[in-house]
């Protein structure tokens, strides 16, 4: 997806509520406005009584955060709430309020694209996205750095609000859900369904690899399935290749073996086939796949009886984020703690 530099604002600005409350504030405000349908007096007395804000404060928060985001709109001299308003009130979804923020002010994806991979330090995640946001976004080089810092904090507090970012000992990290609205901005940008659906695949197979990696395993992306075979055993003439392989060495016991197939689209038939040619010289076999898809594996493995059945091992394609995320997590407080 293009970046619309010459149509999203830059300037954005918090909301009441302190750095993780303030989606639950902005919840209050919109039931507010949706209520009473105050003047713009009326609505900045009592979000300054409500809140102990100031008014320039009280002011920035309502053509900022409430106007500029496209969630509230004059009509007839009173506040009501746009339609994009109403989807966030009665959803309660903090998805729905990030596309707001994201059609209507920019700086946001950069955030994302710098807080992905491991668990980074506020000193290290600021310059990388101060850099992305002057190249795409040539009118803020007027910026102070101060001020630039402060546009960064806004909107990083509010990933956190929001649930897309946590922290682990002073670091911050995409959540399971960041994670999810990060390979989501990927697929935004090709045109293609078939180039979003290889986008996804890649996804998946860079988090295994992290995943793999995590666990002390040596990770092989694409391998083929003659890796796998023993020495001296049979060896394919034709190239089959999986998805990824964990393979682990013990001394005295030989090889730990992993495969790893990503079923997004494609032949079920050719997965299993794969997975069935491997069958004796593995621990477990991973698949990577939604419910549907699982079914129809299964089915299709006890009408064979194959010996698959008792070695595959199925993740959901949400449960890899999760995994991902508790990884990181894990990974950040070992470094922390043993250096």
């Amino acid at each position: 997806m293009a970046r619309q530099a010459n149509i999203r604002r830059m300037v954005f600005y918090p909301m009441a509520g302190g750095a993780e409350g303030q989606f639950i504030a902005l919840l209050t405000v919109l039931r507010f406005i949706k209520d009473n349908h105050p003047t713009r007096v009326d609505f900045l007395d009592w979000f300054m009584k409500q809140f102990d804000a100031k008014r320039e404060f009280s002011r920035h928060v309502l053509e900022k955060v409430l106007k500029g985001s496209g969630l509230v709109i004059y009509r007839r001299k009173k506040l009501y709430l746009a339609s994009e308003g109403e989807q966030v009130l009665d959803n309660a979804q903090p998805k729905l309020l990030l596309d707001c923020f994201m059609k209507h002010y920019g700086g946001f994806e950069e955030l994302f694209e710098v807080v992905k991979g491991k668990a980074k330090p506020l000193r290290d995640i600021f310059p990388q996205w101060w850099e992305k946001v002057r190249q795409n976004y040539p009118n803020v080089a007027s910026w102070s750095r101060q001020h630039a810092l402060s546009q960064f904090n806004h909107r990083l507090n509010w990933l956190r609000s929001l649930g897309f970012v946590v922290t682990m000992g002073g670091d911050y990290l995409l959540s399971q859900g960041g994670l999810k609205v990060y390979t989501e901005l990927l697929r935004r940008k090709v045109a293609s369904p078939e180039e979003a659906r290889r986008i996804s695949h890649s996804d998946l197979e860079e988090k295994m690899r992290f995943i793999g990696e995590f666990f002390q395993f040596e990770v092989r992306k694409r391998p083929s399935v003659n890796e796998i075979f023993p020495q001296g055993a049979y060896r394919l003439k034709e190239e089959r290749q999986l998805d990824c392989l964990w393979v682990r060495t013990i001394h005295f016991a030989g090889k730990l073996q992993y495969p790893i197939e990503i079923q997004i689209a494609g032949s079920i038939a050719d997965t299993i086939e794969r997975l069935e040619m491997v069958v004796n010289f593995i621990q477990k076999a991973i698949v990577i796949t939604d419910q549907e898809q699982q079914e129809r594996i299964r089915e299709r493995l006890k009408a064979k009886r194959s010996p698959l059945i008792d070695k595959i091992v199925f993740v959901d394609i949400d449960d890899v984020d999760k995994i991902v995320e508790a990884a990181t997590i894990m990974k950040a407080f070992v470094e922390k703690v043993f250096g």
